[in-house]
Order: C-alpha cells, then sequence, then structure tokens
C-alpha cells in the first residue's frame, strides 16, 4: 500500500502504533518507506512501565516509587497509590487507592499492573521529535487539569489544555 500511495515516511500517532510499525520495518524500508523511530530497545523501555522507571533510576532521574504486583508488601501502610497496566497510554484502567489491601486485591484480579507512588501537582506530558543528528527539532507539552475528582478505586476524568 506505501508503495502504491509512494510514501515516504510514517510516524505513529500513539505508542499502540509503535510496535506493530517495528514489525514490518523491513518491509518498509525495501519499500522506502522511513520510520521516525527509535531503536527497538528505547520503544521497549518507553512502552513498559516498570522498564521506563527502571531505565529513569538508573540515569538519575525523579521518577514515582513504582513496584511490581509481587512487591506489594512493600509498600507503606497508609500510602496513596496509583495501579495502572504496565502497558498502555492515557487514563485508560488506571486506579487511585488509599489503602494497601485494596491495591492487594486489586493486583490479583488484573494482570500485568505497576504499583505507583501517588503525586499531587499539575499533569503534564511532553513529546519531543529528534532528528537523525540528535538534535531535539520539537518539544510539544501539553497540561492536564482535572475536570472531575478521580474516585478511589476508578479513574478520574481529565481533559488537555496546551496552556501553562
Amino acid at each position: 500500500m506505501c508503495r502504491e500511495l509512494a510514501v515516504d515516511a510514517l510516524v505513529a500517532g500513539i505508542e499502540n502504533g509503535i510496535p506493530p510499525l517495528m514489525d514490518m520495518l523491513p518491509q518498509l524500508e525495501a519499500d522506502g518507506v522511513r520510520l521516525g523511530l527509535p531503536d527497538a530497545e528505547s520503544v521497549r523501555s518507553c512502552i513498559d512501565k516498570a522498564a521506563f522507571h527502571q531505565v529513569l533510576t538508573e540515569h538519575g532521574i525523579a521518577t514515582p516509587r513504582t513496584r511490581r504486583p509481587e512487591a506489594i508488601d512493600q509498600v507503606p501502610d497508609g500510602a496513596e497509590l496509583v495501579i495502572r497496566p504496565r502497558r498502555g497510554h492515557g487514563a485508560q484502567n488506571v486506579h487511585f487507592i488509599d489503602r494497601r489491601e485494596h491495591a492487594r486485591a486489586l493486583c490479583e484480579l488484573v494482570p500485568d499492573l505497576v504499583v505507583q507512588e501517588r503525586l499531587h501537582g499539575r499533569e503534564f506530558t511532553a513529546d519531543c521529535l529528534v532528528d537523525r543528528a540528535g538534535r531535539a527539532s520539537v518539544i510539544l507539552r501539553r497540561w492536564f487539569s482535572t475536570v472531575a475528582s478521580p474516585r478511589r478505586c476508578g479513574r478520574g476524568l481529565r481533559s488537555a489544555s496546551t496552556s501553562p
């Protein structure tokens, strides 16, 4: 299809679109299509929240404490937690918990989660486009504001805003 449409390059819009493109890389390159993607190991590390936490920690970058469900007993009693899928994007299946026993039950019911320390403050996300020489050419910053209170053991409704 890319050859028929004379496609020069593809860029994934969301992280779920990246692994299929990585799998198709040999064919896309054979068709002359460039992908604006980092190497496969970087993609895996960024998509997997547990692996991403490890990379950030190894490089001395501050990040919320993150544990796998097997380590739930290491969480102090009364700690505010965020339980989320190890892979995924947005606020899909994110739960705010303030009791370790609730976190433990959720970890037993839902596979492949991470348990993170809950941080309070203004949430933002940033996307960065880096050229082949390793220079950042575009940095997009988006701020989020809560428009409804997050429920315990539930998800909060959020909307994006581009204003700081």
